[in-house]
């Protein structure tokens, strides 16, 4: 089963660890070594029945880019992860209070 984009950004939906390793095209071994460094979250804690939301599909992308472009560890891509993250989302609040003709000075 391929996961759609709509249902990347749907936190409902849900992959098993097996969906997970073959729609992002990366190792068992590499996903629990996402988890162990805390770059990934589990819906469920038992390795065996693993399951995640699907925007983790979008996040183990995102940090094996990360970890291609900029030759970064995963303890360090676990560390940056949320900080842009965090720079996104108030990229996006800016830009909606600008939109919303907010006087940022």
């Amino acid at each position: 089963m391929r996961v759609s984009q709509s249902e990347i950004l749907d936190e409902a939906a849900t992959l098993s660890f097996k969906a997970l390793c073959d729609q992002s095209g990366m190792s068992a071994e590499l996903v629990c070594e996402l988890v162990k460094v805390g770059i990934l979250e589990p819906v469920r804690s038992a390795p065996c029945a693993w399951e995640f939301h699907s925007t983790c599909l979008a996040q183990a992308l995102h940090a094996r880019r990360l970890a291609y472009e900029l030759a970064l560890d995963w303890p360090a891509i676990a560390v940056i992860t949320p900080l842009l993250a965090e720079r996104d989302a108030l990229r996006r609040r800016l830009a909606a209070l600008t939109a919303a003709g907010v006087d940022m000075a």
